[in-house]
């Protein structure tokens, strides 16, 4: 099941295959009604755009979801019917909704996508490249605070994680901070605490789990 990113347009191609020749088609009849959209385990409704046909291909045509086409709590599903006839097969859709995707995550402050990072390429590549090593952690009880929090990680090296020169990134994948991540610059190998060079919007609480993605460097 695919994955969509909640309260965001979004499209898809599907083909239209004929009852007839039980082949794709060009030039289907689509009408009000023939194209349907769910929102968790509500009742299906008429999706505001009938799909249109792609320019490069006749075969090919997009399905667009609106925003609020996608303002699920867990799942869209998008059901493609002919109710006036029976030209084309019909056609069922599942979709899995997210708060937050990969284009979400904060770094520092600075919005992250995977094709750049506050408009520099080349830093989103060098991002990509660390983050080759990643490794996933969660809290545990202790004297946690928006800047300092206890960890299961299991390394019992000093600063394994980052330390004034550059360190991984903390990103939290649950609980409220979720999608939030900054990097770290210190990390105690006894106590298993992380510090992070500014501080998270709240305190991380028991059981959120976070990744520790890559090393990024500090030029001096």
């Amino acid at each position: 099941m695919s994955k969509i990113k909640k309260n965001t347009a979004y499209s898809f191609d599907i083909s239209f295959i004929a009852v007839a020749t039980n082949r794709m088609m060009t030039s289907p009849t689509l009408a009000a009604g023939d194209v349907l959209v769910k929102l968790d385990d509500g009742n299906f409704a008429n999706i505001t755009t009938l799909p249109t046909v792609s320019a490069n291909n006749s075969y090919v045509y997009k399905v667009g979801l609106s925003a609020d086409e996608t303002n699920a709590t867990n799942k869209v599903t998008v059901l493609l019917r002919d109710a006036s006839g029976n030209e084309w097969l019909e056609q069922l859709y599942c979709f899995d909704v997210e708060e937050n995707t990969l284009d979400d995550v904060v770094v520092d402050g600075i919005d992250a996508n995977i094709i750049s990072i506050d408009g520099d390429t080349e830093a989103a590549s060098n991002l990509r490249i660390s983050s080759r090593s990643i490794v996933s952690g969660a809290i545990v009880s202790g004297t946690n605070t928006t800047t300092s929090f206890k960890t299961n990680l299991t390394s019992s090296v000093d600063d394994f994680y980052g330390d004034a020169d550059g360190g991984s990134v903390c990103v939290f994948t649950t609980g409220a901070l979720k999608g939030q991540g900054i990097r770290v610059n210190g990390f105690n190998g006894t106590t298993k605490y992380i510090t992070v060079e500014s501080a998270y919007t709240g305190v991380p609480q028991v059981g959120d789990e976070f990744m520790m993605i890559g090393r990024i460097e500090v030029a001096s």
